[in-house]
């Protein structure tokens, strides 16, 4: 992550964890289903949906999700 000051109040989840976290729980016949692209085409779904910030690793290897707190609806 860049040395910018980090947004929102949620410690970013890396998308790798939340892949491992979600075959984890998932039952083995919807795994195959279910590829590393249809995961990323989510997230960039529910980036623009939630203005969730995306940050890169320098590798490319991974991404970092970072909820801002102008994302939450204060009531």
């Amino acid at each position: 992550m860049s040395d910018q000051k980090q947004e929102g109040s949620q410690v970013p989840v890396s998308l790798k964890q939340v892949v491992h976290r979600l075959r984890d729980k998932s039952p083995t016949d919807s795994q195959k289903d279910i590829s590393p692209h249809l995961f990323f085409i989510c997230l960039l779904h529910l980036a623009n949906e939630h203005t969730l910030l995306l940050n890169h690793h320098p590798d490319f290897g991974d991404v970092d999700i970072v909820v801002p707190d102008s994302a939450f609806v204060k009531m």
